[in-house]
């Protein structure tokens, strides 16, 4: 639902709203009864009570209900503080099933939905693609699985397959949900992981052609994140001033800022790890970097490697929660 903020109790200009049935409906709403009880139901299948489905990222689990859970916010636009958004972004957990592992739809009176294909619950990929769609908490994420070397196992059990269908178990490199999963691997201590499977989805499914990306375009969204990987730098997570690393594919790139050129130096087509990187100057032993850190212009230089090598497996991205 889309709201009119300039109106006392928000006015919805434009709905769309999937029932449990898969019934869909798309049209105007004339507020507050529809909003009431798309709170209602929240609550009951989520635990989340009035105004508490926030979340940085608006695809964070686009199950059934997510646009009108992302409306349960409208009325406390304002008047809610940062703290309080970050402890309902953690609503996460809520939708993890213990007994399982996975996350996990649920029915309205809070018992576990069986998984399922059907877009009614995961929109245009899997549940195991989902299961990574909390970018801005995965060191809680790799924690709730009983930590890193799980985490590798269920990564590398993703990738198996590069190229899936929205109805398989694999990675789907032609579609959104699935952009930044290579870049987990940082956050478990294995950037040279992140390399290998960036680089073979560049070589495998990129080309020079009518169809040379793996999906639809999107508006472009495909081209980005092509680019955004050849330069070594990808914001992984929505709302927060920073980017997870990656061994640039182009030797030299500049990129012209309003502050300033920041350069990045040294990347490679054949020398796919990272040995070394130097932020203006200084040594960089992480996969991150803040936006601060180079908002003003500055200079990324690596030294690349053939083997994986030891960079950034101590010191991992951020939490942000």
């Amino acid at each position: 639902l889309r709201a009119d903020p300039s109106a006392e109790w928000p006015r919805f200009t434009c709905c769309r709203i999937v029932r449990d049935d898969g019934a869909r409906y798309f049209g105007p709403f004339p507020s507050a009864p529809v909003v009431r009880a798309a709170k209602d139901f929240v609550e009951k299948r989520y635990g989340i009570r009035e105004c508490e489905a926030i979340a940085p990222d608006e695809e964070c689990h686009r199950h059934c209900l997510a646009d009108v859970i992302r409306t349960c916010s409208a009325p406390c636009l304002g008047k809610v503080s940062q703290a309080d958004y970050r402890a309902r972004a953690a609503k996460w957990h809520n939708l993890f099933n213990p007994e399982n592992g996975w996350i996990q739809c649920k029915n309205p009176d809070g018992s576990w939905k069986p998984f399922s294909y059907d877009w009614k619950e995961f929109m245009e990929a899997s549940y195991k693609a989902y299961f990574w769609m909390v970018p801005y908490d995965l060191h809680g994420l790799i924690k709730a699985i009983g930590g890193k070397d799980a985490a590798l196992a269920r990564l590398d059990e993703l990738f198996r397959d590069i190229d899936a269908s929205p109805f398989e178990d694999w990675y789907a490199a032609g579609n959104e949900p699935s952009f930044h999963i290579p870049w987990i691997y940082n956050w478990a201590g294995r950037p040279d992981r992140t390399s290998e499977e960036l680089r073979r989805i560049l070589r495998e499914l990129y080309y020079i052609g009518p169809a040379g990306v793996p999906g639809n375009d999107d508006m472009g969204t495909m081209g980005a994140w092509y680019v955004f990987t050849c330069l070594g730098l990808y914001p992984m997570v929505p709302g927060v001033g920073g980017f997870t690393l990656n061994t640039p594919v182009f030797d030299s790139a500049t990129l012209h800022l309003p502050g300033g050129d920041l350069k990045i130096n040294g990347g490679s087509e054949n020398a796919i790890y990272t040995k070394s990187l130097k932020v203006n100057g200084k040594d960089w032993d992480k996969a991150w970097i803040d936006y601060a850190d180079w908002i003003d212009g500055g200079e990324l230089t690596y030294k690349t490697a053939t083997k994986p090598t030891s960079w950034a497996t101590t010191i991992l991205p951020p939490e942000f929660m």
